[in-house]
């Protein structure tokens, strides 16, 4: 990291920075810059221009036309085509006359890992494209094993914790977006083709011995909660939905139904879900409970019962499950 600072203290110069993007990661940024002395000229972003942030003028992009000798510019925001091509319009280079703090990289093999942008990587990893958003945290405990064409995307101040002895299989893309927490409890395995994806200040923590078959889809909506259990099954094709995904009124009493109720999902200990399942917002499943094959769950189910259909009802009471096929006789001994 000392390295980095010291890249960057070379390239600003003399000059002044301009640090381009007004919102929480500017703070951090701005901490870094006094920390090295590097003096601070102001900020630029459209949307706040004449305005006042920590007592330094924000100003529109058009100051910095021709003045690359005078200011070095720092970037708070992620990518975008738009700002890269104007500072280029501008004559400014790439590291030389402006920087990105943010960091995306490859890890082939690391141990450990941390950056000028806050990020850090504590665990081992092989073969993962990892992308950083800063100050975001990335944990990998012991024993874990990672498959081909594995993504991992984190947002600035966003956690991914991934417990020891668990299983990520081939083209599984994670997105933990902006202070979103995602967690994985210890031996946890995930088949192929997995998407998942966790939105704006939203938390998706999953217990320990949870298994998911292949093609699972869980998208994460802002502001809300998924939470599962420890030993939960997921069979294949299974899609979790903790939020509308957009806007849905009611003309009548003028609310967004899409937003006036607590979005969140609760799947208890050892659950099983069938193949094809859907479960959306504002759902629970009590322990010991199975979920029949294409069923959709939407609202409360009980413990210990079956449920099927769509929406799912319950069409059994009083059950229990296990992973493997064994006599009621040797059931009941395990059990008593």
């Amino acid at each position: 990291m000392r390295q980095q600072l010291d890249i960057l203290k070379q390239n600003i110069g003399q000059r002044k920075v301009f640090i381009w993007g007004v919102w929480e990661l500017t703070n951090e940024i701005e901490s870094i810059l006094q920390t090295e002395d590097i003096e601070i000229a102001g900020y630029i972003d459209r949307a706040k221009t004449g305005t006042y942030y920590n007592k330094r003028k924000v100003y529109s992009k058009e100051i910095l036309e021709g003045q690359k000798d005078s200011y070095y510019i720092c970037l708070s925001v992620i990518y975008h085509q738009d700002i890269y091509d104007q500072l280029l319009e501008y004559g400014y280079k790439e590291i030389e006359d402006f920087f990105y703090f943010y960091s995306q990289i490859k890890l082939q093999e690391a141990n450990y890992y941390n950056d000028i942008y806050g990020n850090v990587l504590t665990g081992s990893l092989k073969n993962v494209q990892v992308q950083f958003g800063g100050k975001s945290e990335l944990t990998i405990g012991k024993n874990c094993y990672f498959g081909k064409n594995v993504t991992i995307i984190l947002g600035s101040y966003a956690k991914l914790i991934i417990g020891s002895n668990c299983h990520i299989d081939d083209n599984i893309t994670i997105i933990a977006g902006l202070k979103s927490t995602i967690c994985f409890g210890d031996l946890c395995y995930i088949e192929k083709n997995a998407y998942i994806k966790s939105y704006t200040n939203s938390k998706l923590m999953i217990g320990n011995r949870n298994t998911f078959g292949r093609d699972l889809f869980i998208s994460n909506e802002g502001d809300t909660t998924i939470e599962t259990g420890a030993d939960c099954m997921f069979s294949d094709f299974v899609k979790i939905r903790s939020g509308n995904g957009h806007g849905i009124y009611s003309l009548e009493t003028e609310d967004n139904l899409s937003t006036i109720s607590e979005n969140f999902i609760k799947i208890d200990n050892h659950v099983w879900i069938g193949m094809g399942t859907t479960i959306l917002n504002n759902s629970e499943i009590g322990s010991n409970s199975v979920i029949g094959a294409q069923a959709l769950v939407k609202g409360k189910i009980e413990s210990h019962c079956t449920a099927l259909g769509v929406p799912a009802k319950v069409n059994r009471r009083h059950i229990d499950w296990r992973r493997d096929n064994i006599s009621f006789e040797e059931y009941k001994k395990l059990n008593e």
